[in-house]
Formats: structure tokens, C-alpha cells, sequence
């Protein structure tokens, strides 16, 4: 293990040309870096690239406590099963008839002049969620349309409780289905985020807890590089030739860098591709190209087709994948039509006359057996995200040929020991782990810590049940906070940690690189970048950092 200290470049400057894009400013024939997920390289020699630099990001889900409704208590009615998948809850009606509604949900004690804001996504878009009193008297009908939010005045003290239904008063066949997603119910006359029930307090949380995902946890994280145009007409080939569609278009997807059409049409003609290799959750911009021929761009989400846009001619049009949708294209011819259609996908708008063909994929798989983790940080932090988030973070880096360690994990196990703090209220007991503490001050006011079960306390602060944090005040030991009655001693504490799995992520005090292998490096160096832009994508969010030589 080596301690390395913090290296320094000066007389450097930096432009952003593209969201999240940073760009060194130099002249032609120097290096140029490009940070982000996908980087973007433009003005390309068409060479190997000078660096490449993968930045470990951990993430977890965190909520604020701001929603009222746990949608696990939507319980099946003799008229409607629910099933609740991440944010949707989806409802289907058993049997013919109006009213198919969930059963009832106590959503909380409210006083007079109280607001509740409800808001959600829905289809289909008149499903309707119900507020009633204890004593099932109905105060509110709230029909549900996308992006937009109701509230509702609460007329006395007391109890509310929650019903979902599918076309209230319409209706229905046995096997309609109705879909909430991203449902919020919280206080207030404004709509908060959506977010997970978590008992009305913020998460992670001993009863509450998050897991840590960090980039690369399946072993491996692949790299792509391939040119501006993202549309791969090799991906999803049905056939050689001419594919014949009843409506009268042929397109010919035989063709690694074309694709050409004949006939006329005036519905919707699949081409034939679907389930894009490329199209990671994101921005992208779509282009015909062509006079007379739309290209449309459709996902199966939620059950259903959408369709995403289209473009005609040179007109773009900005499309935005989640993380889910399973892809594909068709194509629509306005006249009679023969000849190349021009189509592109692209992540950063571009002059649509400006056609670049699909240049073919260089792949490159790294090996990560435990993840790269990165926990986020207010300053000093090694890599900055798109959104401007500092990460301190491991990294694979290339151009130096090294993993680079910066952060340590660390589970609870029966050798370990808590000791209780003198801090220790009637209400919060303050526990620090023994035998272990961590470097003071190197990284601004948020300790540099992730975990589990906790969230990462600001300021050293003790204030509140449910932080991870450390304390300059006493070695840099590392703290939880916790509910007393729950947890009156340090036994019952250890207990628990042990049998839920505590861990937490933490700054190490050395950084620690280990060489890249051989053979790694070799694939590193067979990578070419392609003139005039090149794209860099890796498919587990891992942030990076790119340098080649501009024109």
C-alpha cells in the first residue's frame, strides 16, 4: 500500500460545450478531455485515444419521508387485484361493472385546513383516487391526469384514509387494467417528488433500509466506441434483402451502413430492428434525413407501444429513453419513394444534412469483482457528474495502467464492538464503532460515508436518529445514531448490526493502486477513436473521462 498524494495541473482551462461535456481548451494536435456518460468526442483526428478513465458512482435509493400512502396496504377486492412493480401499482378489474376500486388505506391523522397534494401518471388517464373520512364518508374525488396535481383541503380533525379506482363510475370489463405510476401523496399544496413509502421519515433508516448498488457490481462493465450515428441496422435484422410489409414498403435491411426503402405507405411499416444496443436510458436525437420518409422511434412501456417521436426530412426530433423500454424503429413513407434513407440517432443535437453512416462498435470489458464505488461528496471530490455532483471514487485507469482505491467498505460482524456515547439523550443513543477511526477534515462538511442502513450525517451533527457520521471531537470515530427505546445498549445495538448486514462505505486514508492486467491494457490500446466524433458509452453508469487529439 502506497500513499499517493494529490496531483495538481496548472495553466489548464476548461469550456462546456454540451450538457455534462467539460472540454480542455488547447490547440490542434493536443490533448482534449471529455468527462461524462456517454463522452462525447468531436473535432477527432481518428487515432488511440490518450486516456480513458472509468470513476466508480455507488447509488441508492433516498427519501425524504413526504409520502403519505405505503401502497403495500392495497389490498385485492372482490372486484379488483393489485399488484404493486417499483413505482406503478397496477389494478385489474375481476368482474364487469363500475366502481372497481382498491381497498381503503389510512394515509394519517390531518387537523382542519390541513392540504394533501396528489399527483401521478395514469392510464388509462381518468382513474381516480378517493379520500374518506373514519367514518367512510367521501371528501374528495381526485381524477388523475398525467403531470398535473390536485389538492384537497381537509374539512375536520381527524383520520383519512386512501382508495384507488379504475374509471370511477364508468363501466369496466373483468380484465381492464389500470396503471398509477410514480403516485405522491404528501402534505402540503405542492407536489413533492415521487418516492417510496418510508414511515414518514427519511431513508436509509434502521427500519428503512437502502441498498448500496455500485457500477460494475455484476463483475464486469462494458465500454462501447462508435461514431455519431448510435442506429445500428445490423442490431434486430430480420432477413437478407427486402423486407416486404403488406402496406407496400420494402426496406432493405442487408446493408451494415444503409438502409434504402421502396413503395409507399401511409400507416406505421416496422423496419424491422428493435432492442438497440446503444440506447442506455437518456437524451438522444432523432433524424430521417430523408424527404418524404418519417422514421419513428417506439418503446413498450407499461404494457403498451409509445411512441417517443419521429422525424421527416431534416426536422430532429428529441426523444428520452428510461431505463426498461425495449426498442424499435419504423419507418413511413409520405409519397413514392425510392433510394437511401439517411437515418440517425444521435446523443447530441447536429446538422441533420451533415449524415454520418454507423461505424461499427469497439467493445471493451472490464473486469470489476467488487464493483466500482464512488459516494458522493460536497468538495475535493475526484470526478464531477453531469448534474455537477462531486464523487470521491475508485478508478480504472488507463493511461496510467491502475486501479486506483479510495474507498473501503466495512461490515459489522460479532468481533466487533459499539461503545455509547455520553451524548446519549432520553430519546437518541450515540454509538461508535471501536477499534476503528478515520482521517478528520479532508473533505469539507459531509463525512465521506454511505451506508445501508444510515444516512450520512453534515456537520458531525446530533441532532436526529438514523445518521452515520464522524466526530472530530473524538478520533474520528465513526457514530450511528438510534432510536433509544429501540436500542437502550450496546448489545442490543451489536445484535441487530449483525444480523441485518450493516455496512458502510468510507474514505480510505491511503489510496492504494494495483496494476492492470496485461491483457487488459492491450484492449485498451487496440481502441480507435472515429473521425469526426467518436461516442463512449459504458452500460453500468460509471462516470469517465476521455482524452484524444483534436484536428
Amino acid at each position: 500500500m502506497r500513499k499517493i498524494e494529490p496531483e495538481f495541473i496548472t495553466g489548464m482551462g476548461y469550456i462546456g460545450a454540451s450538457p455534462g461535456v467539460l472540454y480542455h481548451m488547447g490547440g490542434a494536435g493536443e490533448q482534449t478531455v471529455v468527462t461524462g456518460n456517454p463522452a462525447l468526442l468531436e473535432g477527432v483526428k481518428g487515432n488511440r485515444f490518450t486516456s480513458l478513465t472509468l470513476h466508480g458512482i455507488s447509488s441508492q435509493v433516498s427519501t425524504t419521508g413526504a409520502q403519505l400512502l405505503d401502497a403495500s396496504l392495497l389490498k385485492n377486492t372482490s372486484s379488483v387485484s393489485v399488484e404493486c412493480n417499483g413505482s406503478d401499482i397496477i389494478i385489474t378489474a375481476l368482474e364487469d361493472g363500475p366502481y372497481r376500486q382498491t381497498s381503503s388505506v389510512p394515509i394519517g391523522f390531518f387537523e382542519e385546513g390541513d392540504q394533501i397534494c396528489i399527483a401521478a401518471e395514469a392510464f388509462p388517464k381518468d382513474n381516480v383516487v378517493i379520500i374518506r373520512d373514519s367514518s367512510g364518508v367521501t371528501i374528495a374525488n381526485v381524477i388523475i391526469s398525467n403531470g398535473l396535481q390536485e389538492v384537497v383541503t381537509i374539512p375536520a380533525d381527524g383520520t383519512y384514509r386512501i382508495i384507488l379506482c379504475i374509471n370511477k363510475g364508468v363501466s369496466v370489463k373483468a380484465g381492464t387494467v389500470g396503471v398509477f405510476s410514480k403516485l405522491i401523496v404528501n402534505k402540503g399544496n405542492v407536489s413533492k417528488d415521487y418516492e417510496p413509502y418510508t414511515g414518514g421519515a427519511p431513508s436509509p433508516s434502521p427500519s428503512y433500509p437502502q441498498e448500496i448498488e455500485n457500477a460494475g457490481m455484476d463483475g464486469e462493465i462494458g465500454v462501447t466506441v462508435t461514431g455519431t450515428n448510435l442506429l445500428p441496422f445490423e442490431v434486430g435484422q430480420k432477413g437478407n434483402g427486402f423486407e416486404v410489409f403488406a402496406d407496400g414498403v420494402q426496406v432493405d435491411v442487408n446493408r451494415k451502413t444503409d438502409i434504402y426503402a421502396v413503395g409507399q405507405n401511409n400507416s406505421n411499416v416496422e423496419s424491422g430492428y428493435d432492442e438497440f444496443a446503444l440506447m442506455t436510458a437518456g437524451k438522444y436525437y432523432i433524424y430521417s434525413g430523408t424527404q418524404d420518409v418519417y422514421l419513428y422511434v417506439v418503446v413498450w412501456r407499461k404494457g403498451k407501444n409509445v411512441v417517443l417521436g419521429y422525424s421527416v426530412g431534416t426536422n430532429a426530433a428529441q426523444i428520452e429513453i428510461m431505463d426498461g423500454d425495449k426498442f424499435r424503429i419504423f419507418l413511413r413513407t409520405a409519397a413514392a419513394f425510392k433510394g437511401k434513407v439517411k437515418a440517425m440517432i444521435t446523443r447530441t443535437p447536429m446538422n441533420a444534412t451533415s449524415y454520418e453512416p454507423y461505424k461499427p462498435a469497439q467493445t471493451l470489458i472490464i473486469p470489476t469483482p467488487n464493483g466500482l464505488p464512488g459516494v458522493p461528496t460536497i468538495d475535493n471530490g475526484n470526478y464531477t457528474d453531469a448534474s455537477g455532483q462531486q464523487w470521491l471514487c475508485d478508478e480504472v485507469d488507463f493511461k496510467k495502467g491502475v486501479y486506483v482505491q479510495r474507498i473501503g467498505k466495512r461490515t459489522i460482524t460479532s468481533k466487533d464492538a459499539f461503545h455509547k456515547s455520553g451524548m446519549s439523550t432520553d430519546d437518541v443513543n450515540y454509538f461508535s464503532l471501536g477499534n476503528f477511526s478515520l482521517h478528520i477534515g479532508t473533505i469539507g462538511e459531509k463525512d465521506v460515508l454511505m451506508s445501508n442502513y444510515f444516512v450520512a450525517g453534515i456537520n458531525h451533527g446530533f441532532s436526529a436518529w438514523g445518521k452515520i457520521f464522524l466526530s472530530s471531537a473524538f478520533d474520528g470515530k465513526v457514530y450511528f445514531s438510534v432510536e433509544a427505546q429501540k436500542y437502550p445498549d450496546e448489545e442490543t445495538f451489536k445484535q441487530w448490526a449483525v444480523e441485518n448486514g450493516l455496512m458502510f462505505l468510507y474514505q480510505l486514508t491511503d489510496i492504494i493502486e494495483t496494476n492492470l492486467t496485461a491483457k487488459g491494457l492491450a484492449a485498451y490500446k487496440a481502441l480507435r477513436t472515429y473521425s469526426p466524433t467518436t461516442t463512449v458509452i459504458n452500460d453500468a453508469g460509471a462516470g469517465m473521462s476521455a482524452g484524444y487529439r483534436r484536428k
